[in-house]
């Protein structure tokens, strides 16, 4: 009886009909990614799965070879996406069957080719903005405002404000960072813009970007600057906000947050 559940499943998938995959999933369906993260629940299964089906929306499992036993089986074969960025990978699948449901599945996959695929795809749209990299804002009294964030919101604040660490969705394994910081009122740093606050966004390719919008007719206010954590240039928005883009190295960031921290 097992089999034709997951083969149900299985079908539901690949049409990438949500919906059909809930009416052989318990309640508690609890998913086992990859990377070994846990996603418990049927709401935040649906979550993560529109955000998959999202990047790879000719995604589809072909199965080679089923291993069961009981309530257990083991589905060997592969996963690919379809397309313009098209991958395919081995893939194994083990999953847990609870009163005619499947109340779990853990995935065993190599996601080196979908992340490959992903930046080819962001490769293709020129390496446009992906996150947001740094909020930079005027404060009367930059000191005070950090410790009222400390004491009140629990922010871990070092010289410059405080980092926020969150994880790519293309790699679960690659941290990325988001900077806070309050800055004096007179700080220059925002010129030649005369609002309040600066927005920091995060790009993969800042050479290719600034081309793009050099032809565009985007105010650039400064070279390309290098540093061991990344590129960084300036540009001015329509509304004559300062803009900071920035190509960053995570892996050399991390490393010199880890020594303002201590």
């Amino acid at each position: 009886m097992a089999k034709p559940i997951i083969q149900q499943f299985l079908e539901a998938v690949n049409q990438h009909d949500f919906n059909g995959m809930k009416n052989v999933v318990h309640d508690s369906f609890c998913l086992i990614d990859v990377h070994g993260y846990k996603i418990e629940g049927i709401e935040n299964n649906q979550i993560i799965w529109n955000q998959f089906i999202n990047k790879f929306p000719g995604f589809k499992i072909e199965i080679e070879e089923w291993l069961g036993q009981d309530n257990t089986f083991i589905i060997i074969g592969f996963a690919s996406n379809e397309g313009s960025h098209f991958w395919k990978i081995p893939i194994c699948c083990k999953l847990n069957i609870m009163d005619e449901k499947i109340m779990g599945c853990q995935i065993f996959a190599d996601t080196n080719l979908p992340t490959i695929a992903m930046d080819n795809k962001l490769s293709s749209n020129c390496n446009r903005v992906n996150s947001i990299g740094g909020i930079f804002f005027k404060s009367e009294n930059p000191e005070v405002l950090k410790e009222w964030y400390k004491k009140h919101l629990g922010f871990v604040i070092d010289n410059y404000g405080t980092s926020f660490e969150w994880r790519k969705a293309t790699d679960r394994n690659r941290l990325g960072y988001t900077a806070w910081s309050p800055m004096k009122e007179d700080t220059t740093y925002f010129a030649p813009s005369d609002k309040q606050f600066m927005i920091n966004y995060r790009v993969q390719n800042l050479e290719q970007l600034i081309e793009e919008l050099i032809k565009e007719g985007v105010i650039i206010c400064d070279a390309i600057e290098h540093y061991e954590y990344g590129k960084f240039v300036h540009i001015l928005d329509v509304e004559n906000n300062k803009i900071e883009l920035w190509e960053p190295n995570d892996v050399e960031y991390e490393k010199i947050l880890a020594v303002i921290m201590n």
